[in-house]
């Protein structure tokens, strides 16, 4: 059995039966009857906290489309919880995110709007609207640096923040939410290194087609010059 919720349920099936073998007795075993009781409860908690991180409860019209576009590796329960550990900040621009070689406290989700990520000093990348900013620092180890100063650019830039020891303590108790988490950031984590090498791309075609117009340019002036000679 490696489904645990089934397992549980399994469980308090079971013991039930046991709990009524015991009870139908005319003189009821008391200790294996209390026993068997206790497991009842047990697995049965674990149940419905199973139900909670698998489940949870309704989201709002808002929550329901995050969560379809961008946190569909984690369950419905521990979307919910990982919300609840959050707060949304509206950022002005040019607000700094993370310097390059610094650690930052916080884990940023770009909820709305976009921002530029800066490496020494020089513009890397555009980390769109669904990026997480400084997930990579969060999944290497306590205290990593920052790989890169990241700014919003724009007037109305919503970000989701997490507090970065908050969230590490609370996914230690959760390993099933912290490994889906590490799937969830690897995931972003692709679709944005995709996003830049579409973008890396489009730049190229976009250079070479100007190259080739300025050189055709370029022949047929020489071959006017030729006809008129």
């Amino acid at each position: 059995m490696t489904d645990m919720l089934t397992l549980r349920c399994a469980l308090v099936c079971g013991y039930s039966g046991l709990v009524a073998f015991h009870l139908l007795h005319p003189r009821p075993l008391r200790i294996p009857l209390k026993w068997s009781a206790f497991f009842i409860a047990v697995n049965a908690g674990a149940a419905c906290f199973l139900i909670a991180d698998q489940y949870g409860g309704s989201l709002t019209d808002e929550e329901e489309d995050l969560y379809n576009e961008h946190f569909t590796m984690l369950t419905r329960g521990q979307f919910q919880q990982l919300m609840s550990l959050s707060t949304t900040q509206t950022m002005v621009d040019g607000t700094k995110l993370t310097v390059e070689g610094e650690h930052c406290e916080k884990i940023f989700f770009m909820k709305r709007g976009h921002s530029k990520l800066y490496v020494r000093s020089s513009h890397f990348a555009i980390i769109d609207e669904g990026s997480f900013v400084n997930d990579v620092a969060f999944a290497r180890h306590d205290g990593a640096e920052a790989y890169g100063t990241v700014v919003t650019d724009g007037d109305t830039t919503d970000v989701i923040v997490w507090d970065w020891k908050a969230l590490r303590e609370y996914l230690k108790s959760r390993p099933d939410m912290d490994r889906n988490m590490r799937f969830c950031f690897t995931q972003h984590l692709v679709k944005g290194l995709m996003q830049q090498r579409e973008a890396a791309h489009l730049k190229h075609l976009k250079t070479g087609e100007e190259d080739w117009t300025l050189g055709g340019t370029a022949i047929v002036s020489v071959g006017a010059d030729e006809e008129e000679d």
